[in-house]
């Protein structure tokens, strides 16, 4: 196991870490005797798909694809098959977006903006 020192300008403040912890998004990180936590690579792929993921889609639907502990727990459904969904969901909603842009620029080029 590799730990690394998550709280660098690679991640986020303490604090932040520690919210995604509350709200399930990352699993929870093995401690120090002192209680310090300790973060490893399996963390680090949870942080850079959180943050890469939250300007895109909204805190909502990234705490929802991410929370695979609780919701495995709830509804019985294998976190495999809801990470599975979720990426099919986030799938369609680029292509939507896709889509969007797609016919804004050509209205805009239409109307004589572009």
């Amino acid at each position: 196991m590799t730990v690394f020192p998550a709280s660098t300008s690679r991640f986020s403040s303490t604090s932040a870490l520690r919210h995604y912890e509350s709200w399930g998004i990352v699993p929870p990180p093995e401690r120090t005797a002192s209680g310090y936590r300790l973060y490893t690579e399996e963390h680090a792929a949870y942080f850079e798909c959180f943050r890469a993921m939250r300007p895109g889609f909204g805190m909502d639907i990234v705490k929802k694809t991410m929370t695979i502990g609780e919701a495995s727990n709830e509804t019985g459904v294998p976190g495999s098959a809801i990470l599975r969904d979720s990426l099919a969901y986030l799938n369609y909603r680029i292509r939507q977006q896709t889509r969007g842009v797609y016919y804004l620029y050509r209205l805009c080029k239409t109307v004589g903006l572009l």
